[in-house]
Protein backbone atom coordinates (compact mmCIF):
# COMPACT_ATOMS: atom_id res chain seq x y z
CA UNK A 1 0.00 0.00 0.00
CA UNK A 2 1.41 3.52 -0.80
CA UNK A 3 1.07 6.35 1.73
CA UNK A 4 1.05 9.80 -0.57
CA UNK A 5 2.92 12.34 0.96
CA UNK A 6 4.16 15.85 0.42
CA UNK A 7 7.76 16.76 0.33
CA UNK A 8 6.78 18.69 3.61
CA UNK A 9 5.00 16.06 5.07
CA UNK A 10 7.96 13.42 4.47
CA UNK A 11 10.35 15.68 6.40
CA UNK A 12 7.74 16.16 9.47
CA UNK A 13 6.94 12.53 9.89
CA UNK A 14 11.15 12.18 9.33
CA UNK A 15 11.43 14.72 12.02
CA UNK A 16 9.18 13.17 14.59
CA UNK A 17 10.78 9.15 13.80
CA UNK A 18 14.32 11.05 14.74
CA UNK A 19 12.67 12.52 18.05
CA UNK A 20 11.11 9.64 19.73
CA UNK A 21 13.97 7.10 18.40
CA UNK A 22 16.67 9.59 19.66
CA UNK A 23 15.14 11.65 22.36
CA UNK A 24 12.16 10.56 23.87
CA UNK A 25 13.05 7.08 24.25
CA UNK A 26 15.87 7.85 26.08
CA UNK A 27 13.60 10.09 28.41
CA UNK A 28 11.23 7.08 28.81
CA UNK A 29 14.08 4.97 29.71
CA UNK A 30 15.18 7.54 32.48
CA UNK A 31 11.50 7.79 34.17
CA UNK A 32 11.69 3.68 34.44
CA UNK A 33 15.12 3.71 36.02
CA UNK A 34 14.06 6.16 38.15
CA UNK A 35 10.59 4.73 38.91
CA UNK A 36 12.20 0.96 39.39
CA UNK A 37 14.22 2.73 41.84
CA UNK A 38 11.49 3.20 44.07
CA UNK A 39 10.61 -0.35 44.17
CA UNK A 40 7.95 -2.78 44.86
CA UNK A 41 6.57 -2.37 41.04
CA UNK A 42 3.83 -3.84 41.85
CA UNK A 43 2.00 -0.81 43.21
CA UNK A 44 4.21 1.65 41.65
CA UNK A 45 2.27 3.96 39.59
CA UNK A 46 5.04 6.30 38.03
CA UNK A 47 6.65 2.85 36.94
CA UNK A 48 3.16 1.69 35.28
CA UNK A 49 2.51 5.17 33.69
CA UNK A 50 6.22 5.03 32.35
CA UNK A 51 5.91 1.74 30.49
CA UNK A 52 2.10 2.71 29.20
CA UNK A 53 4.58 5.84 28.09
CA UNK A 54 7.29 3.77 26.60
CA UNK A 55 5.04 1.15 24.69
CA UNK A 56 3.17 4.33 22.95
CA UNK A 57 6.44 5.30 22.27
CA UNK A 58 7.51 2.48 20.35
CA UNK A 59 4.31 1.43 19.06
CA UNK A 60 4.72 5.65 17.26
CA UNK A 61 8.20 4.30 15.99
CA UNK A 62 6.93 1.32 13.88
CA UNK A 63 3.83 2.97 12.95
CA UNK A 64 6.32 5.59 11.33
CA UNK A 65 8.96 3.25 9.94
CA UNK A 66 6.03 1.54 8.20
CA UNK A 67 4.43 4.52 7.00
CA UNK A 68 7.97 6.08 5.71
CA UNK A 69 8.64 2.39 3.98
CA UNK A 70 5.70 3.03 1.71
CA UNK A 71 5.89 6.63 1.03
CA UNK A 72 5.75 8.12 -2.36
CA UNK A 73 5.95 11.64 -2.64
CA UNK A 74 3.98 13.52 -4.51
CA UNK A 75 4.57 17.16 -6.26
CA UNK A 76 1.97 19.66 -6.01
CA UNK A 77 0.33 20.51 -9.97
CA UNK A 78 -1.40 23.59 -8.97
CA UNK A 79 -1.89 24.46 -13.14
CA UNK A 80 -3.46 21.08 -14.09
CA UNK A 81 -7.05 22.34 -12.74
CA UNK A 82 -7.42 19.14 -10.86
CA UNK A 83 -7.65 18.73 -6.89
CA UNK A 84 -4.98 15.79 -6.15
CA UNK A 85 -3.09 14.64 -3.50
CA UNK A 86 -0.73 17.28 -2.94
CA UNK A 87 -3.00 19.86 -4.87
CA UNK A 88 -3.26 23.19 -2.83
CA UNK A 89 -7.01 24.78 -2.74
CA UNK A 90 -8.86 27.41 -1.88
CA UNK A 91 -12.14 27.18 -0.48
CA UNK A 92 -14.87 30.19 -0.81
CA UNK A 93 -17.95 30.61 0.74
CA UNK A 94 -21.06 32.69 1.93
CA UNK A 95 -19.80 34.20 5.89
Amino acid sequence: MQNYLTKEGLEKLNTELEYLKKEKRREVADRLRTAASFGDLSENFDYANAREEQEFVERRIRELQDLLMHAKVVASKDNSGKVQVGSQIVLEGKG
